[in-house]
């Protein structure tokens, strides 16, 4: 597209990996002048947040630990519950693969966090899976 666009209404649809919130992919329908325009998802990997500082316990955001403190965390992601307790797992971006209904392919992050009941994916409770 050659810029900014701006729409009157939008739709999302983003099933979820099954035992997660993680999306498994995603539905983006603009409304343009012209017509809608979709923008499909497809993710390629997986980035945890919690590593920027996102529900992390330790290292959260304003939480100050001095000055010139440097951390590291290992995490290796096929080893994580997605469902933990604690949140840390539940905010994810998702590198994807993105492509338009005019043919247009690029890559780009796409940001879930979901908290909480939500009734159009099913989700009942604070932290069920889908």
């Amino acid at each position: 597209h050659d810029g900014f666009l701006e729409t009157p209404s939008a739709a999302m649809e983003s099933p979820m990996q099954p035992g997660t919130r993680w999306p498994s992919g995603g539905t983006l329908t603009v409304q343009c002048a012209k017509g809608p325009l979709t923008l499909t998802f497809e993710p390629l990997q997986r980035f945890q947040m919690r590593g920027l500082g996102y529900t992390s316990p330790k290292w959260g955001h304003g939480m100050y630990h001095g000055p010139l403190v440097v951390d590291r965390e290992d995490v290796v992601l096929a080893d994580l519950d997605p469902m933990a307790p604690t949140l840390e797992n539940l905010h994810v971006q998702m590198i994807s693969r993105v492509t338009t209904s005019d043919g247009e392919v690029g890559i780009g992050g796409f940001e879930q966090l979901v908290i909480g009941p939500y009734t159009p994916w099913g989700l009942t409770e604070y932290f069920d899976a889908g």
